[in-house]
């Protein structure tokens, strides 16, 4: 079929698209025989046209894996200007991923902010939008707190919108008193930082040293039992003492994972707006494998937006992450730990990276008699 009729049939079958769609970005990855196809529309699509989608390009592509995606960029800002028209896109999303909140996600007020920091502080991170969650009692808050939904659903927005948001879960009577302490929060964690502050964010010197202490054993404990040893400094965070598990295990339910394996495909991209580097990879451990994603900003997360405005990001300070990036490299034994989820804009499960480090490769033995 050719690019004419696939889209002419696109354009019939699924009438709400028709003349929306940039041409697909088609990306192959001969390492694990993946097509990836994304598409760019100027309205959104939502789960009923993406499955149409989907389910066309199957029958034009038959037994091929397939990662369809259908972005809208250029809706950002009216995204941040009000969420309303496109709630029933965020709500078919907790519905999809959240099976449990499928008999009152549609009772859920969606709402969202742009709040200034003082003293002309902006953040990097989100922009200073707030998307509030107002839910309709504290069960159904509870219940998708625990699941860690606010934070999944920044990372559909984000992929889906490309806007940077926080997402503020509350319950319907408390949501002025909330975004008022939210406020005061980042206000004081602008203008200072206290002792308690640091010693809740990165533990106490006692604390700490017990981490290192425990994670000296279990690097020791590994020598003995013969697991693969590390090589050098951390790549990202802190050394990893945890036991890794089996990607095949892997759910979205899954939260905060330790895996171990190779790399077997690695990008770089600088993303729009030139703030961050992301180095995304995929890793395997022989029983299946996992996409990875790190972010590397240029800059420290909070910067005078004067200043921002009037010291562009340096030749030095690109090289300074292109240095660290450059340590990941294809065929790297790694062990790494993260929180996995699913990554909407790839359309499967990926493991945000926290920490990683290199490890020794362990060569397969053959024990057959």
């Amino acid at each position: 079929m050719s690019y004419e009729d696939l889209m002419a049939r696109i354009a019939r079958e699924i009438p709400e698209l028709a003349g929306k769609l940039s041409a697909p970005r088609v990306t192959y990855v001969k390492s694990i025989k993946k097509t990836y196809i994304t598409f760019e529309s100027s309205v959104l699509a939502g789960e009923k046209q993406f499955l149409q989608m989907e389910k066309i390009l199957r029958e034009v592509f038959p037994g091929r894996p397939l990662a369809v995606r259908i972005i809208s960029p250029g809706l950002r800002d009216a995204f941040l200007a009000d969420p309303t028209p496109y709630r029933q896109v965020l709500d078919d999303f907790l519905r999809r991923n959240y099976a449990g909140a499928r008999g009152w996600v549609g009772q859920i007020n969606w709402r969202i902010e742009k709040h200034q920091l003082k003293d002309g502080m902006v953040s990097s991170e989100d922009e200073d939008a707030l998307l509030t969650l107002v839910f309709p009692d504290d069960f159904s808050l509870r219940i998708m707190s625990e699941k860690n939904a606010g934070a999944r659903l920044a990372l559909a927005i984000k992929e889906i919108f490309d806007a940077r948001v926080r997402v503020e879960m509350t319950v319907a009577g408390d949501r002025e008193e909330r975004i008022r302490r939210i406020r005061e929060e980042r206000q004081q964690a602008v203008l200072t930082v206290t002792r308690a502050e640091m010693e809740q964010r990165y533990g106490t010197a006692a604390e700490n040293e017990k981490q290192e202490k425990k994670s000296r054993k279990s690097a020791r404990d590994g020598a003995e039992s013969g697991a693969p040893q590390t090589i050098g400094k951390p790549i990202l965070g802190r050394a990893i003492g945890d036991q890794p598990v089996e990607i095949k295990s892997l759910t979205s339910e899954s939260g905060i994972v330790t895996v171990q394996g190779e790399i077997f495909k690695l990008e770089q991209k600088e993303l729009k707006g030139g703030e961050m580097l992301l180095v995304s990879f995929a890793v395997t451990d022989y029983t299946s494998s996992i996409l990875c994603k790190i972010f590397f900003h240029y800059r420290g997360r909070f910067m005078r937006k004067s200043e921002a405005e009037a010291t562009p990001i340096t030749d030095e300070e690109r090289q300074a992450v292109k240095e660290k990036a450059d340590r990941i490299k294809l065929g790297m034994q790694v062990k790494l730990r993260g929180e996995c989820l699913y990554d909407n804009y790839a359309r499967e499960l990926s493991i945000s990276v926290r920490d990683m480090v290199e490890t020794e490769k362990e060569e397969r033995m053959d024990t057959a008699e």
